[in-house]
């Protein structure tokens, strides 16, 4: 067994010649149990001694543990220095309560065979001991209990500890730890002297000082409660007044406690809870949510005379799995016949544009406000039936790459044109997803259904359109499913959750994230009802890392399982334990940070997923650092577009964090309390969406935030709203010219005259330009206020050992008016026939309906499969690694920070024509 890191200064103790012998504690050493305390076992095993004398009034707990200790008082008055036996406490307890005694057999077995069951190795231990059983080393145990020796044996062996030499067992030698005189016995039974032995153990007076007194070599092995007991580490935060704590506390503790605690005997004091490790945060957080959700889910089955369990794909994914667990340790009488069942949003559409009509259905559906008419149409209806419409009509292939804010009437117009069309195609659909349907969901019987989301939206499908007898169980909280659902009978899971004032409500998006299945989800059936998935949007990373966090809690589950048996459903739960965790992680960056690695994806209404980081740890929730001034940036689309200034931006803000705060506006809406950068920021950093043509609004920025400093990295009639506001406050602000002030002014400032445009730069403290070519444009007033900052490249790493593809790779949003993309298209196909082997690649965002224009002028020119379109990327570096010519074809530029990343990139570039100029560009390398 491999030993973890921190236990190798202890395999080095247990090799060195001297030590013949290692000795081990048993109980919270070598085996522990599933609570905080072990008198934990008596609570739990009340309800059972209850049944067994028919007096529900019974303290067992309370009468068992006065019972052993009467018996300890009476055993020191006549000065026997040992442990009782079990006969011993049990004549006790039947002498206080002769009730009793009838049970006494049967209650007494009830707990020898709740110890054996429920106590388990304790793994580092065990690797210890695997550790000195391969080394040569005898093996003994030495244990303080009023335990026969034949039962400690049997949780040895059931703990896997098989091969030692003896087990001493102190009241049947009328000796213990605790006063010493057990360790010469031993010695004399093994023969060796006491130098020679190495004693681990958890009681600090037992198993160290009465050991050192004799000589014996000790190691102090911390047991897994004391993180939890000892107030000022972290683990103490997720449990609170450990004095009175309960029993479904207790039983989390003694899971997880054990599974956290890393350091038991080096010492090392935690920092965090977590470690940085997902799976323990899956363990920890998310397991015991699971268990507690499982057994609320078969007691609601059963009291609402249900006969099938149905999971809902995709948040009904992990649930499930753990339902399963339970259910195969669960007593046969609790068991329920359970299904996944595959539905969506775009699945069920079909029948709801049947009955609501194809305009009212499509726009009763939250979009995206930057959502595309091609992307919004594909999301709805289902890329084959988009590019069959868009073919079709060439008003509405005009506005594919339009938003769909900016042309939604003629929208609207155009898709009531092909309603027909739209209607035949939805009732296919519908055809297919009946025979689905038919076989999933039962048509006799009674289901209850499982799903995270706040509507009711799939019980309601079920039960109205379906006619299935459904009633629904749900992780959200009354109020907001009592408002929405449109279906009769339903439950809701965790009323409770929220977490207060320092994030927002602790809703779905949580849920649905670490819950769901990271396959894709169903779009459609084929015409035999079989589901055809989407392609999953996370990354092979993004997967990974949600699969460890489900790992941990699914081992949560089934550690309880294999605890508590066939009694794993009706088991204690810890109902704040979720709510209470979260909130601990505040204290603990380190584990908040965890979530950065854990997207959340919605595919009705984003297409990218976000980091639950900063759903629910947002910058803007932070603290602003005392002592430190604060520092606008204004960056019009930091949230939308993967552009230079964008870029530039992220590398600014993680300089001045260093020193200054950082507050970031973007043109947005406001109501998007946390928007995601599309480049990293610092935690520190704040990012506000605003509309920029809301002088109020940038008015109640500034007054908030009292900025000593401004930097506005933008171009256009925006800039005069914060030349007038800062100038106004006598802040000092820089502006900066980012493209050829002649192109800028004709393009962003073309409904203004010069004079506008030259007289915000004439109020700023300081213009930036990229090329001092730039400054000419501009009268000497404000020349003597410019200074030419070209864009920063970072560094990186050579790719000589990558082997370069036979691709034309051109990186820049696909505004045709400026960046001519469609040029370079032609150019292409004047060449293409003569190098076959190359094709184009374009990178880059949609403005403007460019990818449309693009599409058709590739199919136009036969060059189908040979020009691609692949969007934006976040991985551009290894994207411009891969291929052997850079082209950028704009009509003007300032300083492209794409051209200067694939020369950075060792890519091949071409030389620069000046405008008006003309000439023959010949290929260099860069």
């Amino acid at each position: 067994m491999n030993l973890d890191v921190e236990l190798f200064p202890v395999a080095g103790t247990i090799s060195k010649p001297s030590i013949q012998v290692v000795s081990f504690d048993v109980f919270d050493t070598a085996v522990v149990r599933p609570f905080l305390r072990p008198d934990d076992l008596f609570e739990f095993i009340g309800r059972d001694v209850r049944e067994i004398v028919g007096n529900f009034n019974i303290d067992f707990r309370k009468i068992r543990m006065k019972a052993e200790k009467d018996v300890r008082i009476a055993m020191e008055a006549a000065e026997i220095k040992s442990d009782p036996n079990i006969d011993q406490i049990y004549d006790q307890l039947c002498d206080s309560h002769p009730g009793l005694e009838p049970y006494r057999n049967e209650i007494l077995q009830l707990e020898l065979s709740a110890e054996c069951g429920m106590c388990y190795k304790n793994e580092r231990i065990f690797a210890i001991y695997k550790h000195a059983i391969s080394s040569g080393k005898r093996v003994i145990f030495i244990t303080d209990t009023y335990l026969s020796k034949d039962i400690v044996k049997t949780i040895l062996h059931n703990a896997g500890f098989t091969q030692y030499e003896d087990i001493f067992v102190s009241n049947e030698m009328n000796l213990a730890k605790k006063f010493g005189n057990i360790y010469p016995a031993v010695r004399d039974i093994i023969r060796v002297d006491f130098e020679n032995v190495l004693h681990i153990g958890d009681n600090f007076k037992s198993d160290v000082e009465r050991a050192k007194e004799h000589g014996i070599f000790v190691l102090n092995y911390r047991k897994n409660s004391d993180d939890v007991v000892a107030k000022a580490r972290p683990a103490a935060i997720l449990w609170e007044n450990t004095n009175r704590i309960s029993l479904a506390k207790s039983i989390n503790i003694g899971l997880i406690s054990h599974k956290l605690n890393r350091n038991n005997i080096n010492r090392l004091e935690p920092r965090d809870i977590f470690r940085g490790n997902l799976y323990d945060l899956g363990y920890s957080l998310l397991g015991p949510f699971l268990a507690e959700l499982s057994a609320w889910l078969a007691n609601h089955a059963r009291t609402n005379g249900c006969s099938n369990l149905i999971f809902l794909a995709r948040d009904g994914y992990l649930p499930k799995a753990a339902f399963d667990l339970m259910q195969a340790a669960a007593a046969p009488k609790q068991k329920i016949d359970t299904n996944y069942v595959y539905v969506s949003r775009k699945a069920i559409l079909p029948y709801r544009v049947l009955e609501g009509g194809v305009v009212s259905t499509l726009f009763d559906i939250a979009f995206a406000k930057d959502f595309q008419v091609r992307d919004f149409l594909s999301h709805r209806l289902g890329r084959d039936l988009t590019d069959s419409l868009l073919a079709s009509d060439a008003d509405l292939q005009a506005m594919a790459g339009s938003a769909v804010v900016d042309v939604r009437d003629r929208l609207i117009d155009a898709l009531q044109h092909h309603e027909p069309m739209i209607l035949v195609a939805m009732r296919n659909r519908c055809k297919a997803a009946d025979i689905y349907y038919s076989a999933a969901l039962p048509d006799n019987s009674r289901s209850l259904i499982f799903d995270v989301g706040r509507k009711g939206t799939f019980q309601s499908f079920f039960h109205h359109t379906l006619k299935k007898d459904v009633i629904g169980a749900y992780v959200v909280t009354h109020s907001d499913i009592n408002k929405t659902l449109l279906a009769n009978e339903f439950f809701t899971f965790y009323n409770h959750i929220h977490l207060g004032e320092k994030s927002s409500k602790l809703d779905t998006i949580l849920f649905e994230a670490l819950l769901s299945s990271t396959s894709g989800s169903v779009e459609y059936f084929d015409e035999s009802g079989t589901p055809v998935f989407s392609t999953p949007s996370l990354s092979d990373l993004q997967r990974q890392n949600i699969l460890a966090v489900q790992d941990g809690a699914l081992a949560f589950v089934q550690d309880l399982t294999e605890r508590f048996g066939h009694k794993c459903l009706n088991v204690p739960f810890d109902s704040g334990h979720f709510d209470r965790t979260f909130r601990a992680l505040w204290k603990y960056p380190t584990d908040a940070a965890l979530f950065h690695q854990l997207p959340h994806e919605d595919s009705m209404s984003t297409a990218d997923a976000r980091s639950l980081h900063d759903i629910y740890f947002n910058r803007n929730d932070r603290t602003l650092r005392r002592g430190l001034k604060t520092i606008l940036i204004y960056c019009p689309a930091l949230t939308r577009v993967r552009g230079g200034v964008e870029r530039v931006v992220s590398y600014i803000a993680s300089d001045l964090d260093q020193n200054y705060n950082v507050v970031i506006l973007t043109s947005g809406d406001p109501s998007v309390r946390h928007p995601r950068p599309v480049f990293p920021l610092p935690d520190n950093v704040r990012l506000h969406n605003i509309r920029v043509g809301d002088r109020a609004a940038i008015d109640k920025m500034i007054d908030r935030y009292k900025f000593r400093a401004a930097m506005i990295l933008a171009s256009g009639p925006v800039v005069r709203e914060f030349v007038s506001a800062l100038s106004s406050r006598k802040i000092p602000f820089l502006l900066s010219e980012r493209a050829d002030p002649a192109e800028s002014f004709q393009t962003y400032w073309k409904d203004f005259k010069k004079s506008d445009y030259i007289n915000a730069y004439r109020k700023a403290t300081l213009v930036a330009v990229q090329f001092n070519s730039f400054r000419r444009y501009f009268p000497k007033a404000v020349q003597r206020k410019m200074r030419t900052i070209p864009n920063p490249v970072p560094a990186i790493r050579a790719h000589e050992d990558i082997q370069r593809e036979n691709q034309i790779i051109c990186v820049a949003r696909l505004f045709l008016e400026q960046k001519q993309q469609d040029l370079l298209v032609r150019a292409f196909a004047e060449i293409a026939e003569e190098f076959p082997q190359y094709r184009l690649v374009l990178y880059g965002k949609d403005q403007a309906g460019g990818a449309a224009a693009l599409e058709e002028l590739t199919q136009s020119l036969g060059l189908a499969g040979r020009v691609l379109l692949k969007g934006e990327t976040k991985y551009i570096f290894d994207a411009l690694a891969q291929a052997k010519l850079f082209v950028l074809p704009s009509r003007f530029e300032g300083f492209p920070n794409a051209l200067a990343e694939a020369l950075a990139s060792g890519e091949n570039g071409g030389g620069k024509l000046d405008h008006g100029s003309g000439g023959i560009v010949r290929l260099r390398a860069a």
